[in-house]
Protein backbone atom coordinates (compact mmCIF):
# COMPACT_ATOMS: atom_id res chain seq x y z
CA UNK A 1 0.00 0.00 0.00
CA UNK A 2 1.25 3.48 -0.88
CA UNK A 3 2.22 5.93 1.86
CA UNK A 4 1.74 9.22 0.00
CA UNK A 5 -1.15 11.66 0.11
CA UNK A 6 -3.66 12.51 2.84
CA UNK A 7 -3.69 10.29 5.93
CA UNK A 8 -6.31 10.39 8.64
CA UNK A 9 -4.97 12.11 11.79
CA UNK A 10 -1.79 13.40 10.15
CA UNK A 11 -0.43 16.92 10.78
CA UNK A 12 -0.56 19.34 13.70
CA UNK A 13 -3.50 19.10 15.99
CA UNK A 14 -5.52 22.27 16.71
CA UNK A 15 -4.69 23.67 20.14
CA UNK A 16 -1.43 21.75 20.44
CA UNK A 17 0.40 25.04 21.01
CA UNK A 18 2.75 24.44 18.10
CA UNK A 19 2.28 27.18 15.55
CA UNK A 20 -1.17 28.26 16.73
CA UNK A 21 -2.28 31.23 14.65
CA UNK A 22 0.96 31.37 12.66
CA UNK A 23 0.96 30.95 8.94
CA UNK A 24 3.70 28.62 7.82
CA UNK A 25 5.25 27.66 4.53
CA UNK A 26 7.47 24.72 3.81
CA UNK A 27 10.61 25.58 1.85
CA UNK A 28 13.55 23.46 0.79
CA UNK A 29 16.93 24.60 2.02
CA UNK A 30 20.25 23.13 1.00
CA UNK A 31 21.76 20.80 3.59
CA UNK A 32 24.88 22.98 3.39
CA UNK A 33 23.00 25.82 5.15
CA UNK A 34 23.35 25.35 8.89
CA UNK A 35 21.07 26.57 11.65
CA UNK A 36 23.81 29.02 12.68
CA UNK A 37 23.83 30.43 9.13
CA UNK A 38 20.08 31.06 9.30
CA UNK A 39 20.32 32.64 12.75
CA UNK A 40 23.07 35.00 11.51
CA UNK A 41 20.86 36.60 8.83
CA UNK A 42 19.31 39.27 11.13
CA UNK A 43 22.79 40.30 12.31
CA UNK A 44 24.00 40.46 8.73
CA UNK A 45 21.07 42.73 7.83
CA UNK A 46 22.00 45.09 10.69
CA UNK A 47 25.63 45.22 9.53
CA UNK A 48 24.54 45.95 5.95
CA UNK A 49 22.24 48.73 7.13
CA UNK A 50 25.07 50.28 9.19
CA UNK A 51 27.53 50.33 6.28
CA UNK A 52 24.85 51.52 3.88
CA UNK A 53 24.33 54.52 6.17
CA UNK A 54 28.10 55.13 6.20
CA UNK A 55 28.13 55.11 2.39
CA UNK A 56 25.18 57.53 2.25
CA UNK A 57 26.94 59.87 4.69
CA UNK A 58 30.00 59.92 2.40
CA UNK A 59 28.54 59.81 -1.13
CA UNK A 60 31.73 61.11 -2.77
CA UNK A 61 34.15 59.08 -0.66
CA UNK A 62 36.44 57.03 -2.88
CA UNK A 63 37.15 54.50 -0.15
CA UNK A 64 33.46 53.53 -0.11
CA UNK A 65 33.26 52.88 -3.86
CA UNK A 66 33.71 49.09 -3.73
CA UNK A 67 31.68 48.82 -0.54
CA UNK A 68 28.76 50.51 -2.33
CA UNK A 69 29.09 48.01 -5.19
CA UNK A 70 29.06 45.08 -2.77
CA UNK A 71 26.02 46.39 -0.89
CA UNK A 72 24.19 46.92 -4.17
CA UNK A 73 24.91 43.34 -5.26
CA UNK A 74 23.71 41.97 -1.93
CA UNK A 75 20.53 44.06 -2.09
CA UNK A 76 19.76 42.65 -5.55
CA UNK A 77 19.79 39.19 -3.92
CA UNK A 78 16.97 40.34 -1.66
CA UNK A 79 18.74 40.81 1.66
Amino acid sequence: MARGGYRQGAGRKPGSGKGDGLASKVIRVSSEVTKADCEAIPSLKLILAHWEEECMANPDGARYHFLRQMIEEIRTLGL
